[in-house]
């Protein structure tokens, strides 16, 4: 199978250098030790990836190769595959050796690490620094940095923002770092506004130069991805009454009329944060089924109540998945995707399944391989050229977003304050 057609599958394979930095960040994590020669180990793929849509926000789930990587092996003394680690707080928590089901896992998960709830509101504090602090060469420097990362095609959206060695996602690539400590530091930004960078998605030189020059220095951007995400939520060409169910609907405009409250500098009851987030978790599973609506029906209770800005890093990054995945569905949605084309996946993977196991593909000789995909053309001919018309259309809504995105985030930048920056104080 071509795996550009398989944008919507959730990648895994976690570096052991992002997993140590996102130990040392306290995420809470399941991780699965493997080998690439393992056969349980290929097995439990698709409920890893069960699990990983399931725990979204709450649970990050990856996969380790110890034969690639010995190194992560020997730390954490796996002797079988597949070993499942959970991590909390930088520590180990639990851990189960071989085969399981999709059911056990879930409830030895939430056995284990029981789901937290989001508390807080809307920060008041500010940076005592404004943005790039005041300094006009550091600003050119990074976003000339970028700019020659987009041009030689290093900068991508990724399921996770960071850094990736020599490319990366927007936030990661302008500080060359996955840390969110470094971000901040280097760009005197607080990091949700690496949220914001996340949000609008550019890979553009064009669009990275129009960005910086709105991104002035000195500038106070702490509330700017509430702002940015409020505008982009509250957005009618996006056309979010069509997408999804009446009640998601009015959903959304409760928790957009509670933001904007805070905007204004009111407050919100507690009780109705709690009311917002009950809901909105409620809806998004009954979505899960027919995935329309659910990213945002997951988004709004990841963000009710809203993160402080002091929010930990993680808050944000799994903010980013969500945001991801809900804008791969709206566009997809936007650009007339068929049911018959989202479930293309699905046939393909059976029609490998009718004729050989995942062990017994693996072991065909690359001829006997090469022919079964000419094979595979051949009876999907029709419906694989269905869907690259559809992708086409598809990334034309995605790059609209993208526009519409950025002249929000231009504007908001726009009407933000400026802090007087003093050096003596970094």
């Amino acid at each position: 199978m071509n795996a550009e057609r398989i944008a919507d599958e959730i990648e895994l394979e976690i570096e052991p250098a992002d997993f140590e930095a996102r130990l040392k960040h306290g995420e809470r994590l399941l991780i699965s030790f493997g080998a690439t020669w393992c056969g349980p180990c290929k097995q439990l793929l698709p409920t890893l990836r069960q699990l990983a849509a399931a725990f979204t926000g709450d649970v990050g789930v990856g996969r380790i190769e110890t034969d690639l990587h010995p190194g992560a092996g020997e730390a954490w003394k796996i002797a079988a595959y597949p070993t499942l680690v959970l991590f909390a707080n930088g520590k180990e928590q639990a851990r189960l050796t071989g085969l399981q089901t999709l059911g056990f896992l879930r409830d030895w998960v939430a056995r284990k690490l029981p789901p937290q709830v989001p508390t807080g509101g809307l920060s008041k504090l500010r940076p005592d620094w404004g943005a790039f602090y005041g300094n006009t060469m550091l600003h050119e420097s990074l976003f000339a940095g970028l700019r020659q990362l987009a041009a030689e095609g290093k900068l991508a959206r990724r399921q996770r923002p960071g850094w990736y060695g020599e490319a990366g996602s927007i936030s990661g690539a302008l500080v060359r770092s996955s840390n969110p400590i470094v971000f901040e530091r280097i760009t005197g930004l607080p990091y949700s506004f690496a949220a914001a960078l996340e949000l609008i998605g550019t890979e553009s030189a064009a669009e990275l130069q129009q960005l910086a020059k709105a991104l002035e220095v000195d500038l106070d951007a702490a509330e700017i991805y509430l702002r940015l995400l409020s505008a982009w939520l509250g957005d009618e060409a996006e056309r979010w009454a069509e997408f999804i169910p009446v009640e998601l609907d009015a959903l959304r405009q409760r928790w957009l009329a509670a933001m904007q409250t805070l905007f204004d500098g009111g407050s919100v009851e507690e009780d109705v944060w709690k009311a917002i987030h009950a809901e909105a978790t409620l809806q998004a599973k009954a979505l899960h089924e027919t995935q329309t609506g659910l990213w945002l029906g997951r988004l709004i209770a990841d963000v009710s109540p809203p993160p402080a800005l002091e929010a930990p890093s993680d808050r944000y990054a799994r903010q980013d998945y969500l945001v991801l995945r809900l804008r791969y569905s709206l566009s997809q949605w936007q650009a007339g995707v068929t049911a018959e084309c989202l479930a293309l996946d699905q046939k393909v993977h059976e029609w490998f399944l009718g004729q050989w196991s995942p062990e017994a593909y693996q072991a065909l000789p690359e001829e006997e391989k090469s022919a079964a995909h000419r094979r595979l053309n051949e009876a999907f001919a029709g419906q694989f050229a269905a869907r690259d018309a559809f992708e086409v259309l598809r990334k034309q809504a995605h790059q609209a977003c993208n526009a519409r995105l950025l002249a929000h985030l231009v504007r908001l930048l726009g009407a933000c304050p400026k802090i007087q920056t003093n050096p003596a104080d970094i």
